[in-house]
Order: C-alpha cells, then structure tokens, then sequence
C-alpha cells in the first residue's frame, strides 16, 4: 500500500495521529482509556491504546516520530527552554521552531487523512495535499500559514491533562478553524488562504522559538460544559 506521505508502496506502520505520550495521562492503573460517547447507542468502553491507522512507511513514521520527541521533551522535560507566566497566560522561549510547528502541522495531517470516524470532521481539502508537501521538505512555512494558537486547560489551578476529546471544525472571521483537545491543550489551527491578513496572527508561535499559551478555566469553556451536560444527560458520568 502507499505510503500517505511519500506516496511509495512500501509496507506501512501502525501510526498514531495524537502521539502516545499524549494518552498517558489518561491511562489507569491497567493501562486502560475510558473511551466516552454521548450517543445512547454507544455504551461506554475502555481501550488499551490511542487510535492508530495504516498511514505511513517506516522512514516516514520514522521522520515524523522525531518531531514528536522534541515536542514530547517540551512538555516533560529534556530540552532547556525558558518558561514566563502570569494569570491569563504561560510564554514559552527558546523552542525550535521548525520542530515544534512541523509537529503541529503532523497532526493535522493525519487527521485529513485518517479514516477513523473519531476525525471525520477534520477535511483540509486542498490544503491537504499543500500541508503534505510542507511536511516532507521539512519546511514549517511562516507562522501565519495553517498557523496553531494554543490555550491550556485549567481546573482548579492545574492544566487538565487527561482530557481527549475528537476534533471539530469551525469558523472564525472567515477561516476555516479546526480544534483539537488534548495534552491539556485546546490546539486551534487556522487553515485558510488568507491567514496573513488574520488580526490576532500575533498569537501564533513566531520564527524567533516564542510561543504563548493562554490559559482557561474548563467550567468557562462552553464546549466541555455541553459535553460534560450530554454525558450526564445520558447517564454516561457521574455527577
């Protein structure tokens, strides 16, 4: 089969879409994930692993794997960078940005590309194949292109890191929005043809390793509440 990055038939790997160390926390002590849904035909259940797919040939899992290792010695350690942060906000110095913005764009790849219903909202269209290229050639482009503002989950003073929930498409000041909530980070990328005139790019991770993450209270975020309302609705969570 062919590889969905290379696009050469060579035998492919298990790939995950949202690396491993991003489940972790979400694990208990049998190594299991509370799998939740708030549709009543669909009972809760548990799975041993994230969700992976048929995606890509080892020398390309094998390029991909080691941006996720930068980004994975980001956020638990192992590489020096230099961390600020007051109440509204946490800023990050020092970051590679060409491993950590290719990291970003690899997620969103993947989830064009997968088949699993858990990214069926996630369509890049031609911006698919734009984003393939970019990946390939290791070129992260200019932080406004198909750039991610970040914002961390917060409870109770600490970032909600066990939280996993399937991506969905929005829109903003008309550009097409895709988020993603996991590593207890809302992740939203922009993806349009016209992000440059975007007023808020400033929020994006520039070219000099800055990125900011802006932090949020969960009880204030409308879509987790709702969420979190479904599931007890359904009889799916406790109160």
């Amino acid at each position: 089969m062919n590889c969905k990055l290379c696009l050469q038939d060579r035998q492919l790997q298990n790939s995950h879409i949202i690396p491993e160390f991003f489940y972790k926390p979400a694990y208990d002590d049998k190594h299991r994930i509370n799998v939740l849904s708030t549709l009543p035909t669909e009972k809760n259940r548990y799975a041993q692993k994230g969700i992976r797919e048929k995606l890509l040939c080892e020398d390309c899992e094998q390029l991909i794997s080691r941006w996720e290792k930068y980004v994975c010695d980001v956020f638990f350690g192992g590489v020096e960078i230099k961390i600020s942060h007051d109440r509204e906000k946490v800023v990050l110095q020092n970051i590679d940005y060409v491993k950590f913005k290719l990291f970003q764009l690899s997620i969103l790849w993947r989830s064009s590309v997968a088949t699993h219903r858990f990214f069926s909202m996630i369509n890049l269209g031609h911006h698919e194949e734009k984003i393939r290229r970019m990946i390939l050639k290791n070129d992260p482009g200019e932080p406004h292109k198909y750039g991610c503002i970040m914002m961390m989950i917060i409870d109770e003073s600490k970032p909600v890191d066990s939280l996993i929930l399937q991506p969905e498409f929005l829109k903003y000041e008309a550009h097409r929005l895709y988020r993603f909530t996991f590593g207890s980070m809302m992740w939203l990328y922009f993806v349009s043809s016209h992000t440059v005139y975007f007023a808020h790019k400033n929020m994006f991770m520039n070219e000099s390793g800055e990125v900011i993450v802006f932090k949020r209270k969960m009880e204030r975020i409308n879509f987790i509440q709702k969420f979190a309302k479904e599931l007890l609705g359904a009889g799916k969570l406790d109160p």
